[in-house]
This record gives C-alpha cells, structure tokens and sequence, in this order.
C-alpha cells in the first residue's frame, strides 16, 4: 500500500464535497483496500484475463452512508475507488447510477459519464 487509510479517506472526502453529495456523518466511513495479487487470482480463470491482465492496480474503496433525511435507512450508500499507486480517485457511484471521477481546471473534482 502507498497511501494511509486516513490519506484515502481524505481524498474520497473531497470528492464527495466536491461533487455535492451529502453523506450521513454520524455514519462510520468503511474502507477497503484490494490489491492487485487478490484481483490476479479471483480473476486467473476468466475467459481473456491474459489480454487485461496488465492493466490491474491496487485501489481503495470508500463507502459513506446516505444521508439519513433521505429515508434510504441504510439500503444504500456512495462509493468513491481510488488508485493506491498515485491516490487518484477514479469512479464514484451508488446502486443506481456510477461515474468517472476527473478534476476541472480550478483542481475541483467532478463527475462525468462512465
């Protein structure tokens, strides 16, 4: 791992800030971490693995709860994944809906399609 659980958790912070998505803050933010051996053997068996297999990294994900106004009680929550190699968050979503992560001209990030 490159980066600290509390660097990611940062990072994922402003993302979610950035983009305007409120989260329940009285919620415990969940991490985890995936690397790349673990990704290199739950995916070994899949048909193409070998032509792909070179563009797997170690990332992070990093889950906030709704907010609890919403009314979602729990059922569903935001996610931001960041690269560990260089802590560039990269994707963000919920159960319905996912986006790439990228930053604008004033170093703010901002969702678009996927």
């Amino acid at each position: 791992m490159k980066h600290s659980e509390e660097q990611i958790i940062e990072i994922a912070k402003n993302v979610i800030e950035d983009i305007e998505w409120p989260y329940d803050t009285s919620k415990e933010i969940r991490i985890g971490f995936t690397s790349i051996d673990e990704q290199l053997e739950k995916w070994k068996d899949l048909k193409g693995f070998e032509q792909i297999k070179d563009k797997i990294f170690a990332y992070w994900n990093v889950i906030f709860d709704f907010p609890e106004d919403e009314h979602w009680e729990e059922r569903n929550v935001y996610y931001v994944e960041i690269r560990d190699e260089d802590g560039i968050p990269y994707k963000v979503g919920h159960r319905q809906a996912k986006f790439k992560v990228e930053k604008d001209q004033n170093n703010k990030f901002y969702k678009s399609k996927y």
